[in-house]
């Protein structure tokens, strides 16, 4: 049949051109075509056209798609009604199914899918089949989508305290309000010395690797993933006849845990929730569960965790700060580390462990009295450290416990022994152990933190002390040390430059040369010559 019409109805200009350029009209016997911008206008449009198909966005403006199509269907029960939408808006899509809709496509629109709703029309039309086919067929769309449509629902759960008509939707879905769930939260454990080192994107290209090994090794249709920020991502499960036992579902997040150091060389932890009952409950147990995730990793330094008996963040704690005045005081009067180490225990402790805001504020606040300690005696951390570090920044940026437990004990025993003569031995002693690792091994030290594993101290202290003694930075020591090597070396007029900066420890020649002649005033090739010139007036 020929002299087919068509109305194409949509807000978006572009999806609207799309569908009229592209769908091969003439495959179909339609000859005629006409456009709208809105949901009234196409309403007018098609009672004077009177076309053969309507293909209509579903969400517009002045009248959506579906309140069109219910008042032309009264008018027009001939006329074949294909709707168009976002996948997620499935309230839509049952509306659509009551009004005998004959087709619904997911935008982005594909060309083939509206195609092959006009062949199956046409063909019902032709071969004289009743409309109940085609509703029929879309129901299999929307069973098709139905894992879809599950996880954009589940989503929205977890995220916003509130979903209207739920117990409709879940139903549409075929879920049960009493399911059961559980929810596992993934965080990258970025250490110090790799946070130095790693740029920030890269961070998040390790977050879309997890995501991937996340989606390859969960994939379930009742998995629904969410990413939290750039180092933390959840999952939530449903539990069904398949689903392993408790005990099985820890062993698996540490079989996947493993997966992943051995394949991104990546260390993650991982929380795990009890499991829960009832859909009407799930964005609190999540918010619970996130909240307990933080706290867990925050702590515990195991690989995988379960959330369980964690504390509330609302509990309090009794502290005195006269009396934490009074330990830090003493702590100074006294010429012995292991009293930094039992001060730092009470508060520190497993046992007695509060909550991280209330640790967070024990640790400020033991700042502010060292500070407090300092200016009493006309001095800052400034003096103490000689302005390398922000003590304040670095307490903010340590994201457990036990980072926040090592660097306060830096703090206080770098403190007291800018405070104490008596420790200038013992600091010498350390100055000492650095220049001879250096003297040694210039060539195969690649950072500070090399030399300061060796004698299991942090890099900021290590520099305070070695400051103070040496009166030059340790990175300042040993690029001398190398340049005064290097020099020796270019003394042998038939050695290669390459080969220098090789030997003292530079893996680029480049870069050799530029801190060569920082250091010197002149290039390397420039101090042979004159090195050669000089020896030759010598002759």
């Amino acid at each position: 049949m020929n002299n087919r019409k068509v109305l194409i109805i949509d807000d978006c200009q572009a999806d609207l051109d799309g569908v009229k350029k592209y769908v091969n009209w003439d495959a179909f016997g339609i000859t005629q075509i006409e456009t709208a911008l809105n949901g009234q206008e196409g309403y007018d449009k098609a009672l004077s056209f009177k076309p053969d198909i309507i293909i209509t966005d579903v969400d517009m403006p002045m009248k959506n798609g579906l309140k069109l199509a219910e008042e032309i269907r009264e008018l027009l029960p001939e006329s074949n009604i294909i709707f168009m939408s976002c996948f997620d808006k499935f309230d839509f899509v049952k509306q659509a199914m009551n009004l005998d809709a004959c087709g619904y496509v997911m935008k982005p629109v594909k060309i083939e899918e509206i195609e092959n709703l006009l062949h199956k029309i046409f063909s019902t039309l032709d071969k004289s089949l009743n409309q109940a086919s085609l509703i029929e067929s879309l129901r299999s769309q929307v069973n098709n989508n139905m894992t879809t449509y599950r996880k954009q629902l589940f989503f929205e759960l977890i995220n916003f305290p509130s979903i209207e008509n739920l117990s409709q939707k879940l139903e549409f879905l075929k879920m049960s309000e009493n399911s059961e769930y559980y929810f596992s939260f993934f965080k990258i454990d970025i250490n110090e010395e790799a946070s130095s080192t790693r740029l920030a994107e890269n961070e998040f290209i390790l977050r879309d690797c997890l995501l991937t090994k996340i989606n390859d090794f969960f994939a379930k249709e009742t998995t629904i993933i969410n990413i939290i920020d750039e180092k933390m991502i959840s999952i939530l499960q449903f539990v069904d006849s398949t689903c392993l036992p408790f005990e099985q579902i820890i062993k698996t997040l540490y079989d996947f845990s493993e997966k992943v150091y051995n394949e991104l060389d990546t260390t993650i932890k991982i929380a795990c929730s009890n499991i829960y009952s009832g859909i009407d409950i799930i964005y609190e147990a999540y918010q619970k569960s996130l909240s307990n995730a933080r706290s867990a990793f925050f702590y515990e330094s195991d690989k995988v965790v379960i959330l369980e008996n964690q504390q509330d963040d609302s509990s309090s704690v009794d502290m005195n700060l006269n009396i934490l005045k009074a330990e830090i005081y003493d702590i100074f009067n006294k010429a012995d580390i292991k009293q930094i180490d039992k001060f730092l225990n009470k508060y520190f402790d497993k046992s007695t462990m509060q909550n991280e805001k209330q640790i967070r504020s024990i640790s400020f606040s033991m700042l502010s009295i060292i500070l407090s300690l300092l200016a009493e005696k006309n001095l800052s951390f400034d003096d103490v450290f000689e302005k390398r570090i922000n003590v304040w920044q670095e307490l903010t940026d340590c994201d457990t416990i036990t980072c926040i437990r090592n660097f306060l004990f830096n703090v206080l025993d770098v403190t007291y022994g800018f405070l104490n003569d008596s420790n200038k031995s013992k600091y010498l002693k350390i100055a000492t152990s650095i220049t001879e690792i250096i003297d040694k091994e210039y060539s195969k030290v690649n950072s500070v933190k090399d030399i300061t594993n060796r004698l299991y101290i942090s890099p900021n202290y290590a520099n305070s002390i070695f400051k103070g003694v040496m009166d030059a930075s340790i990175s300042h020591y040993l690029t001398t040390r190398r340049m005064n090597v290097a020099k020796g070396l270019l003394k042998d007029p038939y050695i290669k430059i390459s080969e220098v900066s090789e030997k003292v420890g530079y893996s680029s020649p480049a870069y050799f040369r530029m801190v060569f002649k920082e250091y010197v005033g002149i290039t390397p090739r420039e101090y042979m010559t004159n090195y050669e010139n000089s020896t030759k007036k010598k002759i």
